[in-house]
């Protein structure tokens, strides 16, 4: 016996029992289903520019841009996570103490995954459905996962971001560009390509010399 939260739009293929580690129970279906109209096309081309003060930044081609916060669930969670962890260390393993605590570690830990979920979503839709043509850079997220940032990084999940824009852009026929990771993309201009070398972090924004 479930709860179906919502009509299958056709008989199941096949069906799996799941136990999320927070104890609840979920029943996952394979159905065929026609798929969901693809937005408009557009004539914008963005570029997707992802960070930890905010999630992403985006450009288009009409100039125009979109700063995306970066909710951080899993530092706001941090000190409940603490508080429910050091509760569960004083209790004895294999008591009923024990496993009612952990279920409440587990819960807190999955409200931050669906909290980070949601919002990556609805960050992606908005990516997709807005443009055509969506350039996205190339990061070596398991290099920057193991410097002192590496918290901070897992937080953002910018491997998830990358994997729904990807997913949700074949879906709807966009265009994918993957920017290469040592594609000096700050250094020349982005209107005419004239170089202008290096520049220190704090650089945000410069003024072309070239005359393209």
């Amino acid at each position: 016996r479930f709860n179906l939260s919502r009509d299958l739009p056709s008989a199941p293929t096949s069906v799996t029992l799941i136990q999320e580690a927070d104890g609840r129970y979920y029943v996952s279906f394979v159905v065929e289903t026609t798929p969901a109209p693809a937005p408009d096309p557009t004539a914008y081309a963005v570029g997707v520019d992802m960070g930890l003060k905010d999630l992403a930044v985006t450009v288009n081609s009409n100039g125009e841009s979109t700063v995306f916060a970066n909710v951080r669930p899993l530092k706001h969670a941090e000190k409940k996570l603490a508080r429910l962890q050091r509760q569960l260390s004083r209790k004895k393993k294999g008591s009923n103490r024990y496993t009612k605590q952990r279920l409440r570690v587990a819960k807190a830990h999955t409200r931050v995954r669906n909290v980070r979920t949601h919002y990556l979503h609805q960050v992606a839709n908005q990516v997709v459905n807005e443009n055509q043509v969506i350039a996205l850079e190339t990061l070596s997220i398991t290099g920057l996962v193991k410097t002192r940032m590496g918290k901070s990084v897992l937080d953002a999940s910018w491997g998830h971001l990358n994997r729904l824009i990807e997913e949700k852009a074949a879906d709807y026929g966009r265009t994918l560009i993957r920017v290469d990771r040592f594609a000096p993309t700050t250094q020349t201009c982005s209107i005419c390509g004239a170089p202008n070398g290096r520049k220190p972090l704090n650089v945000r924004a410069w003024v072309c010399g070239g005359r393209g």
